[in-house]
């Protein structure tokens, strides 16, 4: 009987270690494909929007009006990109620090074709509790290719004359609150005259194509 036990213990044996060697190498594998996936979201997170050159002075034809004696800050939103939060909370802080020296607007686009008020979403009840903020629905997106706006979040800050000061976004990556080089030179600007950053990443969804910008970070994480 012994010789049986030993026998039947040393057929087992191979087939645990296989086993083992199975359950890590799936294991590993699974653990590779969740580190791949989380290194592509930072990625994506981090990596800006390509972004046209805006027009050095404030376009002419344009619905929102310029304030000759304040700063004018124009802040383009697509009210379906998740990152939209983040850019509100900044822009929220922003005008607290400079208030009343800045005429805001939050521009909300709104693309030819879709149902009436697509666009105010929770994010336009947001903007328009904003102090000292303007909502404005951008129908057609006239304005955004007037100011030659590609991304949500996209942030244009004008002089009085109509001298274009900073162009960028005012949050440090896509979706993520906190201190950031945009905010704070964007304040620098209105406080000081300090254009020693005139320009920073936009981290935000297209305002074109797709209408749903959920598709569009889905996709990219995917890549």
């Amino acid at each position: 009987m012994n010789s049986v036990g030993t026998f039947d213990r040393e057929k087992m044996a191979p087939q645990s270690v296989r086993r083992l060697f199975l359950f890590l190498f799936v294991s590993l594998v699974w653990v590779g494909a969740v580190l791949v996936a989380y290194a592509h979201f930072l990625a994506y997170e981090a990596k800006p929007a390509k972004v046209l050159p805006p027009p050095a002075v404030w376009p002419s034809g344009s619905a929102l009006e310029l304030a000759t004696g304040k700063m004018n800050l124009v802040m383009f939103i697509h009210p379906k990109c998740p990152c939209t939060n983040a850019s509100l909370s900044e822009l929220a802080i922003l005008m607290t620090r400079c208030s009343p020296n800045v005429n805001a607007y939050a521009v909300f686009l709104k693309p030819d074709g879709v149902e009436e008020n697509w666009e105010k979403t929770t994010y336009w009840q947001r903007a328009s509790e904003i102090q000292g903020v303007k909502v404005f629905s951008d129908e057609g997106a006239k304005e955004s290719r007037r100011f030659k706006a590609t991304t949500s979040g996209e942030t244009l800050l004008f002089g009085g004359d109509g001298k274009l000061l900073f162009v960028g976004g005012i949050t440090g990556s896509r979706g993520h609150e906190g201190d950031n080089q945009g905010l704070d030179s964007v304040v620098a600007i209105v406080r000081d005259g300090d254009q020693r950053c005139p320009r920073t990443g936009v981290f935000g969804c297209s305002l074109g194509n797709p209408v749903d910008c959920e598709i569009e970070v889905e996709q990219e994480i995917g890549k």
